[in-house]
């Protein structure tokens, strides 16, 4: 997804009040494939990270986007680790669940 594409989506997350929740798993790998038209490729800018920055930031507390990531599939498909990542408000919530 191009990166106008991700501001996009986050900005219709926001439009509908939705939650975006992104499996990052894969994003920092390369796969041989520029992203860009640079000749260096680097990896698509995460959906929580443009969330983050997009018009000012979260429109409020916390925010249309969550990532999640793993290390699971990265290290070993039997270790079982993982995270969520998103506003400070929205990850202290999900903590409390």
């Amino acid at each position: 997804m191009t990166h106008a594409r991700r501001e996009e989506l986050v900005r219709v997350a926001r439009r509908f009040d939705a939650l975006v929740v992104a499996d990052d798993v894969y994003d920092f790998l390369s796969w041989g494939t520029a992203h860009s038209s640079d000749s260096i490729s680097r990896p698509p800018t995460r959906l929580v990270d443009i969330d983050r920055v997009l018009d000012g930031g979260p429109q409020d507390l916390f925010g249309n986007v969550v990532s999640n990531g793993s290390f699971s599939k990265l290290i070993g498909p039997g270790c079982r680790v993982g995270w969520a990542e998103g506003t400070d408000s929205f990850i202290h919530g999900l903590s409390q669940a």
